[in-house]
């Protein structure tokens, strides 16, 4: 909630939406992307003053690292080389930082139901993670230890579901057993202690 102090990087930052919410917590934000349209729109806002194109370790500002938290909003089932990349992204964190991730869950009860017709198949998403897989990752990048908890969908966690009481509890009972959403959020610890000292002692792997 209070960013003061503290450095962001948002990799794969596109239009900057995020760095936009990290601004107004206070945090000192940084963003990298790909697409320089995207970069251009982000920049256009004092939020995204430190928005470039490019790779993190091509901004000297980036590359000196020691950022307390990096993001990657569904962005790692682009990536076509993940253990390189989240090498490099482990190398920016300060000792206690963390990496948040939101991707596409290989483990999806709706990619059970609908096979081939599920949309996570496109033709930029090169690799897909489940519960079991992430950590794995995640470790051979060097991470120390990582937190993942259930997601049921956007409406539901935002509390702006249309579905009842009842069966919102079900829905997340359905989804928690086996961490089956269809979206997959884990926070990744350069240090091993790091989820205790965030208040996540209760659902750490690794």
């Amino acid at each position: 909630a209070d960013g003061s102090g503290r450095r962001l990087l948002d990799f794969g930052c596109g239009a900057g939406l995020f760095l936009e919410l990290a601004y107004e917590r206070g945090f000192e934000g940084y963003g990298v992307d790909l697409s320089r349209d995207s970069v251009e729109k982000a920049r256009e806002r004092p939020s995204g003053a430190h928005a470039y194109f490019g790779a993190p370790l091509d901004v000297p500002e980036i590359a000196a690292g020691g950022f307390d938290l990096v993001t990657m909003w569904s962005v790692l089932a682009h990536l076509a080389t993940p253990v390189e990349d989240l090498t490099t992204l482990r190398s920016l964190l300060a000792d206690d930082g963390a990496l948040m991730i939101l991707t596409v869950n290989a483990n999806s009860l709706l990619l059970k139901a609908h096979g081939p017709r599920w949309g996570g198949f496109t033709r930029n998403h090169l690799k897909f993670y489940a519960p079991a897989t992430l950590p794995l990752l995640l470790r051979r990048a060097g991470f120390e230890a990582v937190v993942m908890r259930p997601m049921a969908n956007d409406l539901v966690e935002a509390g702006v579901s249309p579905l009842t009481a009842g069966q919102e509890r079900r829905m997340r009972r359905v989804v928690a057993d086996g961490n089956r959403g269809n979206m997959l959020r884990a926070v990744a610890f350069a240090r091993a202690d790091g989820p205790a000292r965030w208040g996540f002692e209760d659902a750490v792997r690794l």
